[in-house]
C-alpha cells in the first residue's frame, strides 16, 4: 500500500513535470488508486474474518479512519469558512463521507465516500468471498457484481466509486483463496501475468480515444485495471522477495512499508497540498501528515476517556 500511496503523489505531482512522454506516462499512474483499492480489499477481508462481527468490524475501521479525518476536517473547515462560509448540510456531508454523492460542492474527495461504501459491504463481500471457492462460482459472482456496475453508468458521481468495487471484490477473492492454499500454480502465475499485459493494452487503447464519455461515464479510466493490479501484484510480489535478498533492497522495501502504516495521513494531506508548488507539495505533506497523526493520537485519547466516563456514569446511575 505504501508503494501505491507514492505512486498516487506522483501522478497528482504531475503538474510539476514538464509536458512531454514522461507527462503522459505519469498520468497512468492514477492506477495507484486501483492497487490501493485491490489490497484494500484483502485487508478489509481479514478484518473482518478474524472475528465475523460486522459491528466490530466498522468499529475497527471507524477507530482507524475518522480521528484522522476529523482531524483534518477541522482545518480544512476552518479554511472554508475563512473564505466566506460553507452551509451547514455540506459541512454535514464532508463530515458523514457522503458529500461526494450529492453532486455538491464544496467537497474534499471522492475517496471518502467510496471508503464508506467498501466499509458497509465488505461482511457481504468477505461472506460472498469465503463461498466462492471454485473458479466458476468466483467468476460468476465477478461478472454479477461487474453488470450491476452498469446501472450507474452515465452518472457523474458513480463511476468513479461503482466501477472499483469489482476490483476491490477480487482483493478479497485472492485472500479467500489463500487461506485455501498457499501458492498460485505456475499456469495461474502465467494467466495473471498474461491478463496483466491485456488490461495495460486495453488502457493504452481507450486513453487513445480521448472521449471523456467512455472514459469517465462508462468507467473505461478504471474498468481494465481489473486485468492489471492482480497480475501486477504478483509481480511486484516477485521482485520484493529478490530485492529482500540485498541490504539496499531491504531498506527500500522498509520505506515503502514505513509510508504504507501512514497511507490516509499522506492521502489527506497530499490531496490538499495539491497546486502550491512542488516544494511546498512535497514538504507539507510530510510535515502536516505528521501534525495530523499525533491530532488523531489526541483525538483517540480524548473518545475514550470520554467513553470511560459515559460507562463509569452509567454503572452509578
Amino acid at each position: 500500500m505504501g508503494l501505491a500511496m507514492l505512486l498516487i503523489m506522483v501522478h497528482h505531482g504531475r503538474d510539476f513535470i514538464p509536458a512531454g512522454r514522461m507527462n503522459n506516462l505519469v498520468a497512468f499512474l492514477y492506477g495507484g488508486v486501483d492497487f490501493f483499492i485491490f489490497c484494500s480489499g484483502i485487508g478489509c477481508f481479514f478484518s473482518y474474518v478474524s472475528d465475523r462481527n460486522p459491528t466490530a468490524f466498522l468499529k475497527r475501521r471507524a477507530a482507524r479512519i475518522f480521528p484522522i479525518y476529523l482531524a483534518f476536517m477541522c482545518y480544512w473547515l476552518y479554511v472554508r469558512f475563512s473564505r466566506g462560509g460553507i452551509p451547514l448540510q455540506d459541512v454535514l456531508g464532508n463530515l458523514l463521507c457522503v458529500q461526494w454523492l450529492t453532486g455538491r460542492e464544496p467537497v474534499f474527495n471522492w475517496y471518502m465516500s467510496f471508503l464508506l461504501i467498501t466499509y458497509l459491504l465488505s461482511p457481504v463481500f468477505a461472506s460472498l468471498a469465503e463461498k466462492a471457492d471454485s473458479l466458476l462460482k468466483a467468476a460468476s459472482m465477478m461478472l454479477a457484481l461487474l453488470v450491476l456496475t452498469c446501472a450507474f453508468w452515465n452518472s457523474e458521481q458513480w463511476p468513479v466509486i461503482t466501477t472499483r468495487l469489482p476490483l476491490f471484490f477480487a482483493g478479497m477473492l485472492f485472500s479467500a483463496e489463500s487461506k485455501r492454499r498457499e501458492r498460485l500454480k505456475c499456469w495461474e502465475l502465467l494467466l495473471f501475468l498474461g491478463l496483466m499485459l491485456v488490461g495495460l493494452g486495453v488502457l493504452w487503447k481507450v486513453h487513445s480515444y480521448q472521449s471523456e464519455i467512455l472514459l469517465w461515464n462508462y468507467g473505461m479510466y478504471w474498468y481494465p485495471f481489473l486485468l492489471v493490479v492482480p497480475g501486477a501484484c504478483l509481480f511486484l510480489a516477485l521482485c520484493a522477495q529478490l530485492l529482500e535478498r540485498c541490504t539496499p533492497g531491504r531498506w527500500l522495501i522498509t520505506g515503502i512499508s514505513f509510508v504504507g502504516k501512514y497511507t490516509f495521513e499522506i492521502f489527506v494531506t497530499h490531496c490538499y497540498a495539491l497546486g502550491r508548488g512542488i516544494l511546498y507539495y512535497a514538504v507539507f505533506s510530510a510535515i502536516y501528515a505528521a501534525v495530523l497523526h499525533m491530532a488523531s493520537l489526541v483525538i483517540r485519547k480524548a473518545a475514550g476517556f470520554a467513553g470511560r466516563l459515559i460507562c463509569h456514569g452509567a454503572k452509578i446511575s
